[in-house]
Order: C-alpha cells, then sequence, then structure tokens
C-alpha cells in the first residue's frame, strides 16, 4: 500500500498530525467497508450534509441525501455485492481544518478475484473539521484507463474507432456524370 502523507501547516496548528491522519484513513475506511457491505447510508455517514460527488462518470451529486439515493441504486444495481478496494496515496492539510486526500480505488464484482482494468479510478478527497470530527465535503473521481499495448485495451481503442466511423455522416458524393 502507497501512504504518503504531507503536511503544509504546522504541527502544533493541530491536534497532532498522526492523530489527524489516523482518523482521515479510518473515516474513509468506513466509507469503504459500508461500500462492500452494500450499504448507502453507511457509505455517505462520512459525508457532510452539503458534500458534493463526482462520479468517475463526471455526474455530480449535490447533497448528503443525493449521494445517498444514487449509490442505493448502484447497490442495488449494477454495484451489487461488490466491494471497493481502496488505497490512500496521500494526506495534506491546507490548514488545522482542511485536508486533501488522494486515493486510488477499484470496484471488484462478485465474479472477480481482483479488480478488473475499467473498474479503477483516482479520487481527489477534500475533508473538513467539523464539529470536532472529519467529514468528507467534496469528491472527484477520475478513472484510470488500462496501461495502453494491454488486449483490453487495443480492443477498446478499435471498437471506439469502429463506432465513430460507423456514426459520421456520409460525405456527399457526385454523379459521375455530374459537375461537382
Amino acid at each position: 500500500m502507497t501512504e504518503t502523507l504531507t503536511r503544509r501547516i504546522p504541527p502544533s496548528a493541530t491536534d497532532g498530525p498522526a492523530a489527524d491522519d489516523d482518523e482521515i484513513k479510518a473515516l474513509l475506511a468506513e466509507a469503504t467497508d459500508a461500500w462492500t457491505r452494500g450499504d448507502a447510508a453507511g457509505f455517505v455517514a462520512v459525508f457532510a450534509p452539503d458534500s458534493e460527488f463526482v462520479g468517475a462518470d463526471g455526474v455530480l451529486r449535490r447533497g448528503r441525501l443525493s449521494n445517498q439515493r444514487w449509490h442505493s441504486r448502484l447497490f442495488s444495481g449494477v454495484f451489487r455485492g461488490s466491494r471497493l478496494v481502496f488505497e490512500v496515496e496521500s494526506i495534506r492539510f491546507l490548514s488545522a481544518h482542511v485536508a486533501v486526500a488522494h486515493a486510488l480505488s477499484s470496484v471488484v464484482y462478485p465474479w472477480q478475484a481482483e479488480p478488473g482494468p475499467r473498474t479503477s479510478s483516482r479520487g481527489t478527497w477534500v475533508l473538513i473539521r467539523q464539529d470536532g470530527r472529519w467529514l468528507v465535503s467534496a469528491v472527484q473521481h477520475s478513472r484510470l484507463r488500462p496501461t495502453t499495448g494491454t488486449g483490453a485495451s487495443r480492443l477498446s481503442t478499435t471498437v471506439v474507432s469502429l463506432r465513430g466511423r460507423l456514426t459520421r455522416r456520409p460525405r456527399r458524393r457526385s454523379h459521375p456524370g455530374r459537375a461537382a
């Protein structure tokens, strides 16, 4: 597991760097465990009420309730029985009450032993300390693409290329007997 912790404020400005790091990691682990249980309410319990969540599909969910409804649909649909593999890459403190974490996450479907190449993303998590506890204020996920050269990547490139060719508007050709 990759773990890089950077601090941009003097340690004396917080309750304790290690304590904050541990609390944030525990908070993100709590969300990960809730995902694996298919528990949308538990997943969003670590989010501030006015939080924002941008999924890897680019859709913005505003507010904890909207985020919960969306994840509830996912957990009863496409992500039913899945588990989330989560790895904190770094935590950076912007102030005593604001932190930014970067993490890799992958969805593992029930029929998979390991995450597939198309289910991994890197997330930027903005956390705020509110009422003595850390909460997620905003998340932005960016889907990771499989390394080039893999069979899946070549197939994907071919499919996208063919789809593009098939959906282009045909050029108007002039009749051989008519002037162009």
